[in-house]
């Protein structure tokens, strides 16, 4: 279930890649202008927020998996998640995604087409809670749900270690409970070794985020102390500094796929042999069935032509 999940954060990352980015290069470049027109504005610009979701959300989801496979009640029971289940959790986080992010600025997006204008006109205390709402759930929200998986996953982690300590100390001559004690602990190696993996891709993933998206949600609270901030000189430069780090934290998360992962990794080769084995079949194709032009020549030099390419 774990690739699903970074498939959907892939997604994320690729619509931040190429919906926010350039709309975030124009806000540099011109500030004070929507270059991208009316409807831009009203279908666009709301949905910038739901791929920040989406890939908070996804990596949320991924710690809470690991969780349930290692602490939850019935960790010696559920190996993986169904793939069904799976795609329901995903549709769930991109669904809230777009019904807390998307929803709220479509009846309120205001366009002027002669200053050029693009913003979200609603009350300033309204504004004010969706600001809060967006650094609560987008950020503050996911990475508390994050830290209490690793602190349970660590408590337990610790339990069992003692637990097997101690059945080793005051039952060496019992067959029956050091048997219990192999058992119990074989189930526990293979759930750890499953979600070792998992370790591996979410915790640089997860600072990744924290550190990246870091400043974003500073900007959201500076926002909301100064609401007159973007009248500043610095103005255009915060903005800068905020488009490098949103671009990092996308960028970065495709290298920590295929350094972390095998499966990403092996999948990656996959997919490129294939495009290239597809290459090597269509230029067969167009070969099959042709008689070479120059007749007379040795085969070696027919066979080295037809091996170039095609001659028409």
């Amino acid at each position: 279930s774990m690739n699903y999940y970074l498939l959907s954060l892939a997604i994320a990352d690729l619509g931040v890649l190429l919906i926010i980015y350039p709309m975030a290069v124009l806000k540099y470049l011109s500030p004070f202008r929507w270059l991208l027109g009316k409807h831009a504005c009203r279908y666009l610009y709301p949905t910038v927020e739901v791929f920040f979701g989406a890939s908070v959300w996804s990596i949320t989801a991924i710690a809470v998996e690991r969780y349930r496979n290692i602490v939850g009640p019935q960790r010696y029971q559920i190996q993986h998640r169904s793939r069904v289940g799976t795609f329901v959790i995903i549709g769930v986080v991109w669904l809230a995604s777009f019904l807390f992010s998307s929803v709220p600025l479509y009846p309120v997006m205001y366009y002027h087409p002669t200053l050029e204008i693009c913003l979200p006109a609603m009350p300033n205390l309204l504004f004010q809670s969706y600001s809060i709402v967006l650094i609560v759930v987008w950020y503050a929200l996911p990475l508390v749900v994050i830290a209490f998986t690793y602190v349970s996953i660590k408590k337990r982690v610790l339990q069992s270690v003692a637990f097997r300590t101690s059945m080793s100390e005051h039952d060496a001559g019992n067959q029956a409970a050091l048997q219990a004690s192999s058992n119990k602990e074989r189930i526990d190696k293979r759930i750890w070794r499953q979600s070792n993996k998992t370790t591996r891709i979410l915790t640089p993933l997860v600072i990744l985020f924290a550190v990246t998206m870091f400043p974003l949600n500073a900007f959201r609270v500076m926002a909301l102390i100064m609401p007159e901030y973007w009248k500043k000189s610095y103005y255009n430069l915060i903005i800068g500094q905020l488009i490098m780090f949103i671009m990092i934290n996308s960028s970065a998360n495709p290298l920590v796929y295929y350094i972390m992962s095998k499966e990403f990794k092996g999948a990656f080769k996959k997919i490129f042999m294939s495009l290239k084995d597809k290459d090597n079949f269509f230029k067969r194709f167009s070969c099959d069935g042709q008689e070479p032009l120059f007749h007379g020549v040795s085969d070696s030099l027919t066979e080295q032509t037809l091996d170039d390419g095609c001659l028409y």
